[in-house]
């Protein structure tokens, strides 16, 4: 079924079989598999906590590289909009950074990379917004004080010139 593409039919297939695989060889491709198939049917959540769970049970499998990156993907793709509530950005954002240490020139370092800049933006935007807010709400101290705090969070972003105009 998975190589057919049939994902939530292989996903339940590898749900009946994973109980009687423990401890035998394959048991580390049936719980690979079974998170790539929560990724492909976009169960983004599911698929970075199967991601997580094969890292932290197979620890020298040769696909760790693959499943740490996969596991910040799923929480990357399931990141919202910069004005709605940002965990799994804040939960992807140490993940990728994880990856660029441990592999700077792996297969998945520029996407990471590239990934890792979209949610800092996302965080920076976010945090921005809301000192704008609190300044047109004529919370004054309010926006200096998070103000203050963007800038030193975010030193280099591409607000910090409007932040010093407000």
């Amino acid at each position: 079924q998975y190589e057919a593409k049939k994902y939530y039919a292989a996903a339940q297939l590898f749900e009946e079989v994973l109980p009687q695989l423990r401890g035998k060889s394959n048991e580390a491709s049936a719980h690979f598999y079974r998170a790539y198939c929560n990724f492909y049917e976009k169960q983004y959540v599911q698929s970075a906590n199967r991601f997580k769970y094969f890292r932290k049970t197979f620890p020298l499998d040769p696909r760790l590289e693959e499943a740490l990156y996969m596991q910040a993907q799923s929480l990357y793709l399931e990141s919202p909009d910069s004005r709605l509530s940002q965990i799994s950005t804040q939960k992807a954002i140490p993940l990728f950074r994880s990856y660029l240490q441990r592999y700077p020139e792996g297969v998945y370092a520029e996407p990471a990379r590239e990934q890792l800049e979209a949610l800092t933006n996302t965080l920076a935007l976010k945090d921005f917004s809301s000192a704008q807010l609190y300044y047109q709400l004529g919370h004054y101290r309010t926006a200096v004080v998070t103000l203050t705090n963007f800038q030193k969070d975010f030193p280099t972003s591409f607000y910090n010139e409007k932040a010093a105009y407000l």
